[in-house]
């Protein structure tokens, strides 16, 4: 099923080309970049396994409970997107996905026999809450993260492609430079 919701992307004061995304209508839905570009990515990834896990869910297909439920989406021009004490600027966009153009594409994966371990599930999910309560910030959630990969050899359990992304970085950036999307040339509200 194809969805389309409204990101806000909100740029890092301290890591100048580091974006977080959160989407104001999908709870559990926030992601960072170390560039738009990626930040873009980033979003279309998080929010398309975050709807793919209530789908799953409403569907009876796995136990978690999931506390959020897909919302129709906020009008874009309704969402109001402001820097707040972490950020110099931001912006809102809308990010489509298809969670079952997703689901073909993470089946085309072999899984991986290991299973993440669950102090590291736990150590992150503490993490999240305190990054997306605000209580830490961008910088310091990304340090956690990364120290928990290399706490916990991460590569072996994380060595997949991105969906939303092609293996062809030509064809990408020809698209970007047609259509004039790089990182300089997007406009954002300080």
């Amino acid at each position: 099923m194809q969805y389309v919701y409204p990101a806000i992307f909100r740029q890092d004061k301290i890591l100048a080309d580091t974006w977080s995304i959160e989407f104001p209508d999908v709870e559990g839905a926030a992601t960072c970049g170390y560039s738009l570009y990626e930040a873009l990515e980033m979003a279309e990834d998080a929010l398309v396994g975050i709807l793919c896990a209530w789908e799953d869910y409403k569907a009876g297909l796995s136990k978690t409970p999931m506390k959020n439920r897909i919302v129709d989406p906020t009008s874009i021009e309704k969402v109001i997107a402001e820097p707040d004490e972490f950020s110099t600027s931001a912006f809102v966009t809308l990010i489509k996905v298809d969670t079952d153009d997703y689901r073909k594409f993470m089946a085309e994966f072999p899984q991986k026999n290991e299973v993440i371990p669950q102090e590291w599930r736990d150590e992150f999910n503490k993490a999240d809450e305190k990054f997306l309560a605000r209580k830490i910030t961008l910088a310091d959630f990304q340090r956690i993260v990364h120290d928990l990969y290399v706490k916990y050899d991460g590569a072996k359990y994380l060595n997949r492609p991105r969906y939303g992304t092609d293996d062809d970085e030509d064809e990408i950036n020809s698209v970007a430079d047609e259509e004039n999307i790089h990182d300089e040339n997007i406009a954002v509200h300080s």
